[in-house]
């Protein structure tokens, strides 16, 4: 219930702080923001094991961090070069990746039932995709099943700490591998700027938007309390769902979480 709950509230914050004609650079520092907030969150909420901050199974860590910086990028990109509601569409669809790896590799049960509620839910997504005229381009395709790869993935790193690493603790877990999100999105960030700054029409725009961002710098403290409060939803999301990971089978807890 919570995690369902934290997710309705995240979706309705990334729409209301990745505002259309939003640059890109603008969409990865505040994902980068976002992230950084999530960090604070996941560590008050484990500080008791603070000591034992950097014991955690790296490969994994360090994985799980870029599936998830890499599945928010790919949906940026996906969205912000075609249709915004056919990249969600098949973002989301990423559950099927770690629904079968949890059937098929740790052997989980999934029966008629779960079946007919899987092709429901698969069903729901399709009627609920708005039709938008754009072209289907190479890059867009590329961007969308990115997400769909990367954020399935997501799953199926969950899986196997909780199965194959449970002497590890989840907050250490967490913390690390938010740490290195917000690392990573900075780093994606600064290279975005480096390449805008290459480009001297985009410095004019530039110019012409920090114009309009100074005219708006009444909504500065409002936005900055959507991008916290967008973290500690994704901070909470992230230590939820990954310990229903090893508490439900893949045919239930991942279709609840989408």
């Amino acid at each position: 219930i919570c995690t369902v709950l934290l997710g309705g509230i995240r979706s309705i914050l990334t729409k209301s702080v990745n505002k259309e004609g939003k640059s890109f650079y603008e969409a990865l520092k505040t994902n980068a923001y976002m992230f950084v907030f999530a960090f604070i969150t996941v560590f008050l909420i484990g500080i008791a094991s603070a000591k034992t901050l950097f014991q955690v199974p790296w490969w994994l860590t360090i994985i799980y961090a870029a599936s998830m910086v890499l599945a928010q990028v790919c949906l940026m990109k996906a969205v912000e070069i075609g249709s915004v509601s056919t990249s969600g569409l098949i973002y989301y669809c990423g559950f099927i990746i770690a629904l079968l790896f949890g059937s098929i590799y740790y052997k989980e049960k999934v029966n008629v039932l779960h079946l007919i509620g899987v092709l429901l839910i698969l069903v729901s997504f399709v009627l609920s995709v708005k039709k938008e005229k754009k072209k289907v381009s190479v890059l867009w395709l590329i961007t969308a099943f990115g997400g769909f790869l990367f954020g399935g993935a997501m799953g199926i790193w969950q899986k196997i700490f909780r199965y194959e690493y449970a002497e590890y603790n989840l907050d250490n877990f967490m913390q690390v591998a938010f740490l290195l999100m917000s690392v990573l999105s900075f780093c994606l960030a600064v290279l975005s700027k480096l390449g805008r700054i290459r480009n001297k029409q985009e410095n004019e725009d530039k110019g012409k938007a920090d114009d309009v961002q100074a005219i708006k710098a009444t909504d500065k403290w409002k936005k900055i309390v959507y991008i916290a409060t967008l973290g500690v939803c994704m901070g909470l999301i992230n230590i939820i769902n990954t310990f229903l990971a090893g508490e439900l089978s893949s045919v239930i807890v991942f279709p609840c979480i989408y």
